[in-house]
């Protein structure tokens, strides 16, 4: 059962003379039921110290590494990814190599991509890596899952020995004809569940999921997992309505009339996997997030988040907002601070004391005329991780008295 609850603390600070709101969330894990274990898709393009951080941070959290090395574009391109063999193998956690096809490719040159897959993984062996499977990502039409099974039958036979199979799978297949025969060729799936539908959707849908999860749980002839989010994406439009770009790991050239942040929410994806390990299930084997963060991903969970839904631990975030003084007696910093040990969501609006003359928002924020106060309105989705300050604004205030003084943060549930 998730429990939410967030506590508003007024206490004065006698150096600063400062109101300091502390908002508590504190998830109750009632869970009775062994939660379903979790694989993680490493699928950065540059494998900076960060990400290397990561990967030994997160070792006792995964089953697999699930790892992109070969990305082949609509012309046929291959574009390889420069992983870093050594830091996999000190984790000793089992990595699967993982080769995503671009879906607009509507018939595949199977001899040429064996070929080059083939010539891939051996180079990676001589690189020092380790790999224990292959993995297909290639999001075709349901026109094109004959020709895919096709490929993955001779693909299978040229595989090394011992190296399993695994391929995702999207809910657009569920009714298809040839889905049927074409889980049978593979030794496991990976059902994508998140970022599947328009944006009106939203990133992830827990009904849908379920439903999809479901249906295929009943269609498939193999085990399958399934995928889930742990990051954010800023969907952009043009004046026309039309889709500009997504921002997620990388910020966009993208021109944009408007825009709308969806973020992955770490107690409603927990609650999600407690209420999957409840169910009884044929072929549903556990899940694979999509990506393990770094503490440089803006739109993406910090690692400590992402361990604490995987292991079914409580999700405990503080948040807090202050105003820091500057070195001009009247100006300060708007601040957020999280001195909880999980992602805090950034707060949807906040009131700035009735003292303020002047402000303005930074960093996701917009400043907006109130009544009697300026308000600090959130136009882009994110998260104060865990230790961290975030700076939204700037205001000029009169030094108030301790009892007028006061921010009120409200935060969606």
């Amino acid at each position: 059962m998730l429990l939410q609850c967030w506590k508003r603390v007024r206490g004065l600070c006698a150096f600063l003379g400062l109101l300091l709101l502390l908002i508590g969330c504190q998830q109750q894990n009632t869970q009775e039921h062994a939660i379903l274990p979790s694989d993680v898709y490493i699928w950065q393009h540059k494998w900076t110290p960060g990400l290397l951080a990561s990967i030994q941070n997160g070792k006792d959290s995964f089953q697999h590494w699930r790892v992109l090395v070969s990305e082949i574009s609509p012309s046929g391109d291959w574009k390889e990814i420069q992983i870093h063999p050594i830091s996999l193998k000190q984790t000793q956690v089992p990595a699967i190599a993982v080769f995503r096809i671009d879906g607009r490719i509507a018939e595949l040159d199977t001899g040429l991509l064996i070929e080059r897959l083939r010539a891939r993984l051996a180079s990676l062996r001589q690189d020092g890596a380790v790999f224990s499977g292959v993995e297909i990502d290639y999001d075709c039409g349901v026109k094109s899952l004959a020709g895919y099974a096709t490929f993955l039958r001779a693909l299978k036979t040229k595989l090394p020995k011992n190296t399993t199979l695994s391929i995702t799978a999207l809910p657009a297949w569920l009714d298809a004809k040839d889905l049927y025969p074409l889980t049978q060729i593979p030794d496991e799936m990976v059902l994508q569940v998140h970022a599947v539908q328009g944006p009106s959707r939203g990133l992830f849908n827990t009904e849908d999921a379920i439903a999809w999860a479901k249906k295929f749980d009943q269609i498939t002839a193999g085990n399958f997992r399934l995928a889930l989010p742990s990051y954010g994406s800023k969907i952009i439009w043009d004046e026309a309505g039309n889709l500009a770009g997504v921002e997620s790991e990388a910020t966009l050239l993208a021109n944009g009339a408007y825009s709308q942040e969806w973020m992955a929410k770490p107690q409603a994806l927990q609650q999600f996997l407690f209420d999957l390990s409840k169910r009884n299930w044929q072929h549903l084997k556990g899940v694979v997030w999509f990506r393990l963060p770094t503490d440089q991903d803006a739109r993406a969970w910090r690692l400590s988040t992402l361990k604490a839904v995987v292991k079914g631990e409580p999700l405990t975030a503080m948040l807090g907002a202050t105003l820091k003084p500057t070195k001009q007696n009247d100006l300060f910093d708007v601040v957020l601070s999280n001195q909880g040990g999980v992602d805090a969501e950034l707060p949807e609006s906040i009131t700035l004391p009735a003292s303020c003359s002047q402000a303005d928002g930074l960093n996701g924020y917009q400043m907006i005329n109130g009544v009697d106060n300026f308000i600090f309105n959130r136009h882009d989705m994110g998260v104060v991780a865990p230790g961290a300050l975030k700076v939204i604004g700037w205001a000029r205030c009169s030094m108030p008295s301790s009892s007028s003084l006061g921010f009120e943060l409200h935060v969606s549930q």
